[in-house]
């Protein structure tokens, strides 16, 4: 349900304008991956490169949005960065959810 969540999130985030608020929207995403990173064996690399990816979306929320209104050259790299944040997270969780979803014919 977790990674389902996230996605949705995250097109719900990135479907239409919404206020920088909005990007609170993006928790949900970041909850789902820290989910699944404590769900999968410490010996994989799947659980160091989610948790990798958690804390760039992590970090991503904590930037201050008055990068926005920067010069030029700095707020394309400011929208450029959570842009590139946000498609991790987007690609990370459909992973995540590729791996939960039980093959045809396959008990749950």
């Amino acid at each position: 349900m977790w990674p389902a969540l996230g996605l949705a999130a995250i097109v719900a985030r990135t479907w239409t304008y919404h206020a920088l608020y909005d990007d609170l929207l993006l928790l949900v995403p970041i909850v789902a991956l820290v989910r699944a990173a404590r769900d999968t064996p410490a010996d994989q690399g799947r659980a160091v490169a989610t948790g990798l990816v958690v804390c760039a979306g992590w970090l991503s929320t904590l930037v201050p949005a008055r990068l926005l209104t920067a010069p030029p050259p700095w707020d394309l790299a400011f929208r450029a960065g959570q842009t590139a944040v946000w498609a991790a997270v987007l690609v990370a969780l459909i992973a995540v959810a590729a791996r939960s979803t039980p093959e045809p014919g396959e008990r749950t």
